[in-house]
């Protein structure tokens, strides 16, 4: 079947009654409120089959997530970057098909009305935080971006690299929050050279570790981000970036072992 969308009233009507539907999110569905073509259309030339999400797993952790990312990201065909950016589409899917799973990731019955309230704004709709509302929080586009992010990288299966891009929850978020790393597929390349150094050839797992808000590889990505922008590292060649930004991880590395 083809994607579908609600309607932009119905999901602008939808955001403003949360507070109504409460019930709804915590354990009824949406059934009465979306039935009909008032409702949702269809989005010509995609396909996607709504029973391969019933293998999401809610539980919490990255390697959930990048498996869930990857269900997602092969089960909808015909997705661009353009239409990912739609709220509607993502809408529909916490509210229908993917309720269940977004209500099990996210909600708890015994959190109070404000925090439920809360939870529903970020994790079903994708408007709280501007563009980067599709990349962080919706709880189905979020695993979309992560997977398409992923798949600029050239040098393992899309399985392995979700794998080390998700395994640390923190180092994901810094490379998704930065456009530096995100945007551009060189970069992105660049850095997982670096990661998957040091997550299996050469494992260096003190590499990830956060401590407070430190940690070398928030210092490798602050040096990174120092060093210059999207433009300066995408004139440059592949294997020249991949070189400077092991430079600049190995420099952080040595600055962490400093006296």
């Amino acid at each position: 079947m083809t994607f579908k969308l609600m309607k932009r009233g119905v999901v602008h009507r939808l955001y403003l009654d949360i507070e109504k539907n409460l019930d709804r999110y915590v354990s009824g569905n949406f059934e009465d409120l979306l039935d009909g073509t008032d409702f949702v259309r269809d989005i010509d030339e995609t396909e996607v089959d709504e029973n391969d999400f019933a293998s999401l797993n809610p539980e919490r952790g990255g390697a959930h997530d990048a498996e869930n990312a990857f269900i997602v990201f092969k089960a909808m065909k015909g997705m661009t970057p353009y239409l990912a950016r739609d709220e509607r589409i993502w809408a529909y899917l916490t509210h229908t098909c993917c309720l269940d799973f977004t209500r099990k990731r996210w909600l708890r019955a015994e959190q109070d009305e404000e925090k439920l309230s809360r939870l529903i704004r970020s994790h079903f709709f994708a408007r709280i935080g501007g563009d980067r509302a599709f990349e962080r929080n919706n709880a189905l586009s979020s695993l979309w971006w992560w997977a398409y992010i992923s798949s600029h990288y050239e040098k393992a299966p899309l399985h392995e690299t979700l794998d080390a891009f998700l395994k640390y929850t923190d180092l994901r978020s810094s490379i998704v929050e930065r456009p530096t790393t995100s945007r551009s597929k060189k970069v992105f390349s660049a850095l997982m050279d670096s990661v998957f150094k040091r997550l299996y050839e050469e494992p260096k797992p003190e590499f990830f570790v956060r401590r407070g808000n430190t940690g070398i590889y928030r210092e490798w990505l602050k040096s990174i981000n120092r060093y210059g922008g999207i433009r300066l590292f995408d004139a440059r060649e592949a294997n020249d970036l991949s070189e400077l930004f092991e430079n600049l991880a190995v420099a952080a590395e040595q600055n962490a072992s400093a006296p």
